[in-house]
């Protein structure tokens, strides 16, 4: 997985972490090889920056020192990376380092990395710094800018993040993420031969899935629905309208799309407005999309007595003549 590892890496340390706590880097952690953000022994970051580096570069070093800071130890933290993978659901991923670095038993699936990265985004910080194309840190040696890798950003309308990686074991890879009208699409490239390839192949699965996936609205809040006969009344009606708007993420190739509406067909009085007569049910094939309560429109009070009187002689005279 290469360095997709450091989504992994950046959840553990936001969940285990404060942003402000400081962090000094070890002789042993700085240059840790391959793609590194130059950070150098004895300078003192703080979480947040050191998030950054780890993200927006791809810092090795960031990773190992983040690791040592939260875990204790580079192995300790390895331990909180595979039973959070377990947490989440992720059974097909086995994490031996913070960095991804190829390794034994260090592997994962692109439906585990795109399932990974859909938590990692619902984190303000961490969506924060995988949106971002660069930053700039300072850890005593004076401001230092890093770049991001991930060629999505500012490129592919709505890109978000959030991460790139490459070893030679690994290929190229790339979990990049979109939104577009309310929905967030994310795409996973592994083992692309080439970095240019990794970045069109996401673009592709990304635009394709925007051609096909997205929130679309039913129905609106307060439209009416139908209406139900108000039994103690003479041809009186409540209108049922929705208590909220009707929508739902529908990707367009899982079948045809269905709608229902149940009401009954009377009701006694009285009725309290926005009281439940029925339901707006929509489906893709046999799969729920959407179910929404139909409510009262309006209150209808109980008839006093000498209107209900009435409502009873005109009842039977109606009998009488068949009407």
């Amino acid at each position: 997985m290469a360095s997709t590892t450091k989504i992994m890496t950046a959840v553990v340390v936001l969940e285990n972490a404060s942003l402000d706590e400081d962090v000094e880097i070890r002789t042993r952690t700085a240059r840790a090889g391959e793609s590194y953000a130059d950070l150098r022994a004895g300078e003192v970051y703080t979480v947040r920056e050191l998030l950054e580096a780890l993200i927006i570069p791809s810092g090795n070093d960031a990773a190992r020192a983040l690791a040592e800071h939260v875990g204790g130890s580079e192995a300790g933290f390895v331990e909180m990376m595979n039973v959070k993978a377990q947490e989440l659901g992720l059974d097909d991923t086995v994490f031996a380092n913070s960095h991804g670095l190829d390794a034994i038993d260090h592997h994962t699936t692109a439906r585990d990395l795109a399932a990974l990265s859909n938590y990692a985004m619902k984190n303000s910080e961490f969506r924060r710094i995988a949106g971002r194309k660069a930053t700039t840190i300072d850890g005593g040696n004076g401001p230092r800018t890093l770049e991001s890798r991930n060629a999505l950003l500012g490129e592919v309308v709505g890109a978000t993040g959030v991460k790139t990686g490459w070893t030679s074991d690994a290929g190229f890879c790339l979990v990049g993420s979109a939104t577009r009208h309310d929905s967030e699409l994310i795409a996973v490239v592994l083992g692309a031969a080439t970095d240019a390839q990794r970045f069109s192949q996401a673009t592709e699965l990304l635009e394709w899935g925007f051609e096909h996936y997205g929130r679309r609205k039913f129905a609106s809040e307060d439209e009416t629905m139908g209406a139900v006969i108000v039994a103690d009344y003479l041809d009186r009606e409540v209108a049922g309208v929705l208590d909220r708007t009707a929508s739902s993420a529908v990707f367009d190739l899982d079948g045809e799309i269905s709608y229902a509406v149940a009401l009954p067909e009377s009701i006694d009085a009285p009725v309290e407005m926005g009281q439940r007569l029925g339901t707006y049910t929509v489906k893709q094939g046999d799969r729920l999309l959407v179910q929404v309560p139909i409510v009262a429109a309006e209150a209808v009070p109980e008839p006093g007595f000498f209107e209900r009187v009435w409502i009873s002689i005109v009842r039977g005279w109606r009998r009488v003549i068949g009407a």
